[in-house]
């Protein structure tokens, strides 16, 4: 019961979820998963299979890229996230590999929800789970904006 109270609560401080009702909080709650991680933790590397979509709603999140320099390879952070923004957010649509490394910036508590959990939610809440697509597609949108701004500046 503690438990459920504290990702209800979770879940009302992340905007991604906080205009559901609490009906559809607690239907969501049973497909996530509560994760934390210390800072310095791997959360997961650079072509590791993905099969998860990280919430976050503690804490932060560097994303790296290896990058070869002169045939020494070391990692790029590209950027940090934070509360309410979410990782590896791909992952629950498709079986592509991990195209960056995660880490944990700062201890963690991220919302993990799995490509199955995910696929039990689309047949038994349709609804819940278009609004979870719906906002996922928006954070890709975001960043892909972001990246073409950046790309331009190289043009």
């Amino acid at each position: 019961m503690e438990d459920e109270k504290k990702i209800i609560s979770l879940l009302y401080a992340n905007p991604i979820f906080s205009k559901l009702g609490i009906e559809d909080m607690k239907k969501i709650m049973n497909f996530l998963e509560l994760v934390s991680y210390k800072k310095g933790d791997v959360i997961f590397r650079e072509g590791d299979v993905g099969d998860s979509v990280y919430f976050i709603v503690k804490g932060s999140v560097g994303i790296y890229k290896k990058k070869n320099f002169f045939g020494i390879s070391r990692d790029v952070k590209l950027f940090e996230l934070r509360c309410p923004e979410a990782l590896g957010e791909l992952s629950i649509f498709d079986n592509f590999l991990r195209s960056a490394t995660a880490v944990a910036e700062s201890d963690c508590e991220l919302l993990k929800l799995t490509r199955n959990s995910f696929a039990e939610m689309e047949k038994s809440d349709h609804r819940v789970a278009y609004h979870i697509t719906r906002s996922i597609l928006m954070i890709v949108a975001k960043r892909l904006r972001k990246t073409t701004e950046e790309l331009v500046k190289f043009m």
